[in-house]
């Protein structure tokens, strides 16, 4: 499984840990192929907001936990600015980065936001946070 290595930003450490992002789209995979082609990390979309689970969810869990790679769960949800958020407070509610949010998003200027702007914010499981104005 050849791939290559793009940066959106310069590596905060000079160890890379190869990983893949998977969910529904990528259907059956073989995770022992996976693992000895060298990847180390896989992550795994859980859902989409709070009213969607991946059908592969489960299925892609347990094969690679079986294979022996350790995984990460995550969400994608939709957030609604409101007047007077900013990305900062936004970030801290989702346990995320201004950072994160920005690149997700390709926000030219992260100090102006618009009310009724929809933005999607990534949350792993463990941190995952019912609130009003996410949705999908």
């Amino acid at each position: 499984m050849p791939f290559s290595i793009s940066y959106a930003l310069k590596p905060a450490s000079p160890t890379l840990i190869h990983g893949i992002d998977v969910s529904e789209w990528q259907g059956e995979i073989d995770y022992e192929k996976v693992k000895s082609s060298g990847i180390e990390v896989v992550y795994i979309r859980s859902s989409e907001g709070n009213n969607y689970v991946d059908p592969y969810f489960h299925k892609n869990y347990e094969k690679a936990k079986k294979a022996g790679l350790p995984t990460s769960k995550s969400t994608t949800i939709i957030y609604r600015v409101r007047s007077g958020d900013t990305l900062s407070k936004i970030a801290k509610l989702y346990h995320t980065s201004v950072d994160a949010i920005v690149a997700e998003n390709h926000i030219k200027n992260p100090n102006l936001l618009n009310k009724n702007e929809k933005h999607h914010i990534t949350i792993h499981d463990k941190h995952q946070t019912r609130h009003p104005h996410a949705f999908v």
